[in-house]
């Protein structure tokens, strides 16, 4: 028979539980071999290390928005020092790009501004976001389309492609640089047919539709092909329908996104007075033009511009696509290339 009570006693002696027991194991020594075996946990004790955790995540929570309250009240994001290393080497690349562009456009009687990110620099730092990569620039659709159709070729003899939305998800022009990352983003904006807009959400949709039936359509996937041209008239006809109600816009109310320039899914509104007259205003080296309320114009886009970005917000992040490849590039001989490029057109 078997003595089921020495078999306990012995089985106290051989078996000791540290004393180092967390919620999820209980730790076992045997023969000297130190074995873990998983508890079994009650839906009250599962509950309550669920609102334990949940605690703690709030109380990090708190921490880190107290931690943005003193970053964004204590430091002067107009003092962020500038870039270094390769990124500030392409920023001066980027620089030199929109001095031959702002040249460009003088002569060619065209009218520009700086956009987003770069007129958001301008702004705050006379020059680049320190962690900005890239340049974007608006103009009004009649220039954007002359450029598009006719000036494109004065840009190619200086060394610049003039890409027309090719292998990019926004089709919009983007000017490179021998196919550098030397890049700039060109975003056309039109005119709205109403002296007043009662609802900007319903102005805001009809943009989506037109953007919708643009990348649906036949000819934009032709397009993407490499098959037809871009469908420029497509889009100017969907405008003139679901935005413009079959009437032609006016010149001095509201100017909007192009239905073919949406990022980041939000179209833009601005009134004509926050764009017109432009201005010059610093930026790095040079003077370059941007909106004449250029804070009304940038509230619309950022809210509070003056603050540091939440870089949680992949959308903040520079791309690194872009960052990563930066020394497959001879930034400096392009910086070399680029000034001469410009005293060259400038003497001209």
């Amino acid at each position: 028979m078997i003595d089921w009570l020495k078999i306990l006693v012995i089985s106290k002696r051989i078996f000791s539980v540290n004393s180092h027991c967390d919620d999820h194991y209980k730790y076992f020594d045997i023969l000297g071999f130190k074995l873990k075996i998983r508890k079994k946990i009650s839906n009250n004790e599962l509950l309550e290390k669920i609102q334990n955790q949940s605690k703690e995540i709030k109380d990090l929570n708190n921490q880190i928005n107290a931690l943005k309250f003193t970053i964004n009240n204590c430091i002067d994001v107009t003092k962020v020092p500038k870039a270094t290393g390769l990124l500030r080497q392409l920023q001066v690349a980027d620089t030199l790009a929109l001095k031959i562009f702002h040249k460009f456009c003088e002569k060619n009687n065209l009218t520009y501004w700086l956009d987003y990110g770069t007129l958001l620099g301008a702004v705050r730092h006379n020059g680049f976001i320190p962690w900005d990569d890239d340049v974007d620039i608006a103009m009004p659709r009649k220039d954007y389309e002359y450029l598009r159709t006719n000036l494109y070729k004065e840009l190619e003899q200086l060394n610049f492609e003039v890409n027309q939305g090719i292998n990019f998800y926004h089709p919009i022009l983007r000017i490179i640089y021998k196919s550098s990352k030397i890049i700039i983003d060109i975003f056309p904006y039109d005119n709205y047919y109403a002296e007043n807009i009662d609802n900007k959400e319903e102005l805001a949709n009809n943009i989506h539709k037109c953007h919708e039936i643009l990348i649906n359509s036949i000819a934009f996937k032709n397009f993407k092909k490499g098959l037809c041209k871009f469908p420029t008239e497509e889009i100017l006809q969907a405008q003139k329908e679901l935005i413009n109600n079959g009437h032609n816009p006016i010149p001095n109310k509201y100017i909007h996104s192009g239905c073919d320039a949406i990022i980041y899914n939000k179209p833009r509104i601005y009134k004509y007075e926050w764009i017109y007259p432009v201005k010059l205003h610093y930026f790095e080296d040079t003077q370059l033009f941007i909106p004449n309320n250029y804070d009304e114009y940038l509230k619309e886009i950022y809210i509070n511009y003056l603050i540091l970005p939440d870089f949680s917000d992949t959308k903040n992040i520079p791309h690194s696509h872009i960052i990563n490849n930066l020394q497959n590039f001879p930034l400096e001989d392009y910086c070399k290339e680029l000034q001469n490029i410009y005293e060259n057109y400038t003497n001209k």
